[in-house]
């Protein structure tokens, strides 16, 4: 990263197949790039639904659990009462939604706070987070032409 010029704007795209980069790698990215977009593919729907109402339960989960919190960046999620509670109730649209809002939390520590979050299909969510408002306004306006060519009609008064 030294040989890259500190006043570019970076577009930071990272595809793992689980939760398994953990959180000081964009803290790493933040501390060495002056200006980045980052857009992150959460296997939320395949890693997470599959482990994370018995990471959040059962204390033989511990190895699990501490993937997400080294993912997440911090165990804010674990310690929080309603996921818990969502945990106990099985409801994993609510654990998936605590889990996007623990990251995106995070994110905005380090100055990432315009995030947006795309669902593709049932099985990965795509994460973009910018310091910037244009980066968001772009973001949003490029995901209103979905996968197959199809625009969305936007009112603007």
């Amino acid at each position: 990263m030294q040989t890259l010029p500190k006043n570019c704007l970076n577009l930071v795209f990272i595809d793992p197949t689980d939760c398994s980069v953990p959180f000081y790698v964009i803290e790493e990215l933040k501390a060495n790039l002056n200006r980045f977009d980052l857009i992150l593919n959460i296997a939320i729907g395949t890693d997470v639904i599959r482990n994370i109402r018995l990471a959040v339960l059962n204390p033989r989960y511990q190895k699990v659990r501490n993937k997400y919190i080294k993912f997440l960046g911090s165990s804010d999620y674990f310690d929080n009462a309603l996921v818990k509670r969502y945990a106990q109730q099985n409801n994993s649209i609510e654990l998936k939604r605590a889990f996007i809002a623990a990251y995106e939390s995070n994110l905005k520590k380090l100055g990432l706070g315009y995030t947006d979050v795309v669902k593709v299909k049932h099985y990965y969510y795509l994460l973009f987070a910018s310091g910037n408002p244009i980066g968001i306004n772009f973001w949003k306006k490029a995901n209103r032409i979905d996968p197959t060519r199809q625009r969305t009609f936007v009112f603007t008064q």
